[in-house]
């Protein structure tokens, strides 16, 4: 029985930042204190960072413990870029009355600030798992798309 090849990467850094699309999820801002502790900014990172992002095979995603060092702190995004050395940032933010929530996700490429993608997402609090999965489905389906146009566009800007 053999085992399962992983995809082959190459080297992610090259001394000044990473090679290709590289992308820095930070936890989202909680302005609820309502929530179990962390919750939603562990899971942010969690399943948008390393279990969707991450299967995107042309993206590098940046470790989520040297993310959570901007947790709880006014983010500068092009401190984030010279920092960590990616070019996109996904942020975000969650908001908490009775059983509705409400998060909001953003991505912004990090040398010009420019936002890519925004969407806000109004959930039940039912069944916590299902707003999980739900949001996270959709997010990766909207980032991924815009990454790849807006990596497209930098590789013209490059040539020309």
């Amino acid at each position: 029985m053999s085992l399962p090849r992983l995809r082959q990467r190459q080297p992610l850094c090259d001394g000044t930042g990473y090679r290709g699309a590289s992308i820095a999820v930070l936890p989202f801002e909680k302005f609820e204190h309502r929530f179990p502790p962390g919750i939603f900014c562990r899971w942010s990172r969690r399943r948008y960072g390393i279990t969707g992002l991450a299967r995107i095979n042309w993206l590098s995603v940046i470790a989520r413990n040297l993310t959570f060092t901007y947790k709880g702190k006014a983010t500068d995004i092009n401190q984030v870029r010279e920092e960590l050395g990616v070019r996109y940032v996904l942020k975000g933010s969650i908001r908490r009355s009775n059983n509705r929530v409400r998060i909001v996700a953003q991505l912004i490429e990090a040398q010009s600030g420019v936002h890519l993608w925004a969407e806000r997402y109004d959930r039940l609090l039912d069944d916590i798992f299902a707003v999980q999965d739900q949001i996270a489905m959709s997010v990766i389906g909207a980032i991924e798309p815009n990454l790849r146009k807006a990596e497209i566009e930098r590789v013209r800007r490059k040539e020309a």
